[in-house]
């Protein structure tokens, strides 16, 4: 057993196995993988890495999985579900992934084995800045409709899958590395997710199983990953948020027992009780702030899009994706290629087929991602340093000159529209006075007022409207569509300002709505009706869905914030008209544009005209 000294759990206990399993290449790249991407550039003391928030949440998904397996934590009503949990887990590790148990505390050690080998194994995939820069591998290459088991996943989670699948790990001898990757996939939605195994004769899904039960452990609404980030982030930024009770959080968790429409089989969630509610509003309040102000900050915005645009230059470079996908071209179909893995799960001398399956705009064959570019016998890993390696030797030329000096030196002469609510809400009235009267879709006049409650929503609210909206294709349509249209005031000014958009896609509402906690009497109750404070939170959309940077000359960005800094000077008023009216413009355009961009074009029409 070894001791590892932590600011945020003070001691976090790791065996020596697992010690052999995190000194692998593949956990020790997360040191130098930052966990807040350019976030460090505005909080400079924030400098946690992927491999610190996996010690913890490693720490944290051992204490919940001790806490839910307790029986004398649990009312009398309730005191058998330990154990009937432990009897379908038999069950699930039998016929899933054939792992025979003897008893009850055989079937607790596995299941602490594989949580605690997932937990370590969980940010393997994150590429260079983490989350920052993972839209930018996601632009350049796309899941291909043959990854067999992985609908609903996410960039990292996919990646990191198929790095456990290509990667000789020392796993313990007690599990199989396909309990690992069954865990890793088994947060699919239920509707998305497909079965791995056969139990008494009953297709199971992933996320009705024992497996989708540990999944919401690492990844669910009350989850380790969260409750580390929380105290992590809050506490190395320095902002002063993120501080919440930890073991009465843990404390509170409780399994719960449903019955699935699959033969009356019981499905188990893991939800935190109702005396625990003053911890769970603290825990939902710290969590809206350190969005607002720390990962949400006007300038991590900023930063955040000049990694996205610089990185999407460096992963579209041939050499580059060469490297990144091999050459293999896969010609199983899906389904065919779904149940060879479902069969190589349960036999470990199979090989497993690959968990994602990527293409590229380079061509349109299908490739297995290549584990030597991020673990290369030679040269440097695919961590925080290569990419900052990738902006110093960039050509200087266009826009990666402005990136390179932002990101690697922080030198940059910038100018935000707006930083805070009440200076874009100032904007949106601007807004509403350029919106000609003559505005009409569908022989449905729009009324400034509806263009303006448009541009406050938040940009996932977009699917109410239409099923057609692509959230991440549509935000990067309009915002490529403004900035042509600003690029027409820098001409028409004959000044250096060069515009960036950014479109924010974040909202604590949505998470809100469904939470559920267990009562005294073993019932559900909504959150939000059981939480006044968290009802009125759930009202709240306070993000600011959009941004708008000016990158230029030192004397041009001197005299904009001058102008601004001067009351009614005519240079500012002419200024914020003239952003405001090529904003109306975008609207009106995106809105005519049904052909060339149903996926923004539809949600845009039925939104300003319902």
């Amino acid at each position: 057993m070894k001791l590892i000294r932590d600011p945020v759990h003070e001691y976090i206990r790791i065996s020596d196995q697992e010690a052999k399993l995190i000194d692998t290449p593949l956990i020790q790249r997360l040191r130098h993988v930052a966990q807040n991407g350019p976030t460090r550039l505005v909080y400079p003391s924030l400098l946690g890495t992927r491999f610190e928030h996996t010690l913890g949440v490693a720490h944290i998904s051992t204490r919940i999985l001790e806490t839910i397996l307790n029986k004398d934590l649990y009312d009398d009503s309730q005191s058998d579900i330990p154990s009937e949990f432990l009897k379908v887990a038999a069950a699930d590790l039998e016929k899933c992934l054939n792992l025979e148990v003897e008893n009850d505390q055989e079937t607790k050690s596995r299941l602490m084995t594989i949580l605690r080998h997932a937990a370590f194994f969980n940010d393997v995939g994150h590429i260079p800045l983490s989350h920052s820069l993972e839209d930018s591998f996601a632009a350049v290459f796309h899941k291909s409709a043959w990854s067999p088991w992985m609908p609903g996943m996410k960039w990292h989670e996919m990646l990191g899958a198929e790095l456990v699948r290509q990667t000789d790990i020392p796993v313990d001898k007690t599990i199989k590395r396909g309990a690992l990757l069954v865990l890793l996939a088994s947060g699919v939605p239920a509707q998305k997710a497909r079965w791995t195994g056969i139990i008494d004769e009953t297709p199971v899904q992933l996320a009705q199983s024992v497996f989708g039960t540990l999944r919401s452990i690492l990844a669910g609404e009350y989850d380790a990953d969260r409750a580390d980030y929380l105290l992590r982030d809050g506490y190395m930024s320095g902002a002063g948020f993120g501080t919440f009770d930890l073991p009465r959080f843990l404390d509170s968790m409780r399994l719960v027992k449903r019955l699935t429409p699959q033969q009356g089989r019981p499905h188990f969630m893991i939800l935190p009780t109702i005396k625990a509610l003053s911890t769970l509003e603290s825990t939902l309040l710290e969590r809206y702030k350190l969005y607002k102000w720390v990962y949400f900050h006007h300038k991590v915005c900023f930063f955040d899009e000049l990694v996205y645009r610089s990185g999407r230059e460096i992963f579209a470079k041939p050499e580059i994706a060469r490297q990144l996908v091999s050459p293999k071209i896969v010609k199983e179909s899906p389904q065919a290629l779904f149940e060879r893995t479902v069969t190589a799960l349960t036999n470990s001398q199979d090989e497993l087929p690959p968990c994602i399956i990527l293409s590229n705009d380079t061509g349109r064959q299908w490739h297995e991602l290549n584990r030597e570019f991020f673990f290369p016998e030679q040269g440097s890993y695919l961590d925080d340093g290569w990419f900052c390696h990738q902006l110093r030797t960039q050509n200087e030329q266009g826009f990666m000159k402005p990136c390179k000096e932002a990101l690697v030196f922080r030198k940059t002469t910038c100018f935000s529209m707006w930083k805070e609510s009440l200076q874009f809400e100032a904007f949106l009235n601007e807004v509403q006075r350029q919106v000609p009267e003559n505005f009409t879709i569908q022989e449905h006049t729009v009324s400034p007022d509806r263009v303006k409650e448009f541009l406050t929503i938040p940009w996932q609210d977009l699917r109410r409207h239409s099923k057609e909206v692509d959230i991440e294709r549509g935000k990067r349509t309009f915002a490529r569509i403004y900035e042509d249209n600003l690029k027409n005031i820098a001409c028409a000014q004959d000044s250096s300002l060069v515009p960036i958009v950014r479109c924010n896609d974040w909202n604590l509402v949505a998470n809100l709505e469904g939470l559920e906690v267990l009562k005294r009497d073993g019932t559900l109750v909504s959150i939000t009706k059981s939480s006044p404070i968290l009802k009125a939170l759930s009202g709240l959309s306070d993000n600011l869905p959009l941004y708008v940077f000016f990158l230029g000359s030192e004397r041009d960005i001197a005299e904009l914030k001058q102008a601004r800094e001067e009351k009614d000077n005519p240079l500012w008023h002419d200024f914020l008209g003239a952003v405001a009216k090529s904003l109306v413009q975008t609207v009106m355009q995106c809105a005519a544009k049904k052909d060339d961009i149903p996926y923004l074009t539809v949600p845009l029409q039925k939104c300003l005209i319902e």
